[in-house]
């Protein structure tokens, strides 16, 4: 959580565009329950009563929520975008600062490559979770809320199956993220030893050949290579794994849901325009959860980049920022033999 809040307050100058973004994002979510909502009158009231009211009101409702629910959807793209790109090209450039600030030890001490991976690889994986992790988890959630509060309004009887499977789904989440946590850890480590093994390489590749250590140094590169490819394998295996139990889990949720549904139709208890609806905002619900698990190894590999961002934020430094030397030019000299 710490890494967490320090991220928050990167993002804090730029506060007025991410209040755009988050309310954009709120009329966005707001419009998805809307759609299913408007399936009950249009079957029950449009093709089985046969309204003449219903069959004008009912379309050009739904084209008007696909329109808000357009434009709404494109100024958070745009202001959610502009608050993580600032935010990422400041973080960026005071991981530069901070790096050339470092005592000499902390460089000497430092594992080859680690440096140099600190700008080109954490910074790009604290980047992808900001730019995009972050309008997931809000306009997501949103989403999920809205589509729940109308699946129990339209039926409580049926969502107790979707209560009931959150709290399955939510610690299939929790394990798969401390495992991701973990592996991206390594995967960093690996990565700042590959660059510096090909950063020692092409600076030395005159003593290289001149010595001639070229099958050492391709050994060691295929040693480093070998375990950053197994790291990554790890990743994708427990990435790979999260979505499809979270859909398992969905399918038996749904078999149980339209099972009641059925019955309830069978009694009266629940008109036919009602059962579509539930039906369609419970189809709708499934796509922001994935998308919600989907990108919790996004949120991982940011996270643990973060964290060996702040690692060298929190280190004592030399404090050379502000006062470096100005060189006035040396005046016209001739010289004459």
């Amino acid at each position: 959580m710490r890494t967490y809040g320090r991220l928050i307050r990167e993002a804090l100058p730029y506060w007025k565009i991410a209040v755009l973004a988050m309310l954009t994002m709120a009329t966005t979510a707001a419009m998805e329950p809307m759609l299913p909502a408007l399936m009950a009158p249009l079957i029950d009231d449009s093709l089985i009563d046969r309204d003449p009211n219903a069959l004008i009101q009912i379309p050009l409702l739904i084209v008007a929520v696909f329109v808000l629910k357009g434009i709404s959807e494109y100024v958070a793209s745009v202001s959610s975008q502009y608050v993580a790109n600032r935010t990422v090209a400041d973080i960026r450039s005071e991981v530069f600062a901070v790096q050339l600030d470092l005592p000499m030890k902390d460089h000497d001490s430092e594992e080859g490559g680690r440096l140099l991976s600190r700008i080109t690889y954490d910074v790009a994986q604290v980047g992808e979770a900001v730019s995009t992790a972050w309008m997931v988890i809000i306009k997501d959630t949103l989403m999920i809320l809205g589509l729940l509060g109308f699946l129990i309004y339209t039926s409580w009887q049926m969502s107790v199956a979707l209560l009931l499977a959150a709290p399955v789904v939510s610690f299939v989440v929790k394990k798969a993220s401390v495992k991701m946590r973990r592996s991206n850890q390594d995967l960093q480590t690996w990565t700042g030893r590959l660059t510096g093994l090909i950063e020692e390489s092409l600076l030395a590749v005159k003593d290289i050949k001149i010595f001639g250590g070229h099958d050492n140094q391709q050994e060691r590169f295929d040693d480093i290579n070998k375990r950053l490819r197994h790291e990554q394998m790890r990743v994708v295996k427990i990435q790979s794994l999260n979505v499809p139990l979270v859909q398992i889990l969905a399918a038996i949720t749904i078999g149980i849901v339209i099972l009641i549904g059925t019955q309830m139709s069978a009694r009266d208890l629940l008109s036919p325009g009602q059962f579509v609806a539930y039906i369609t905002a419970m189809g709708m619900i499934f796509d922001p959860v994935r998308r919600l698990t989907g990108v919790n190894a996004t949120i991982q590999r940011g996270l643990a980049a973060a964290e060996s961002i702040y690692e060298i934020f929190d280190q004592t430094l030399d404090n050379q920022r502000g006062h470096s030397r100005s060189h006035e030019a040396l005046p016209e000299a001739s010289l004459a033999i």
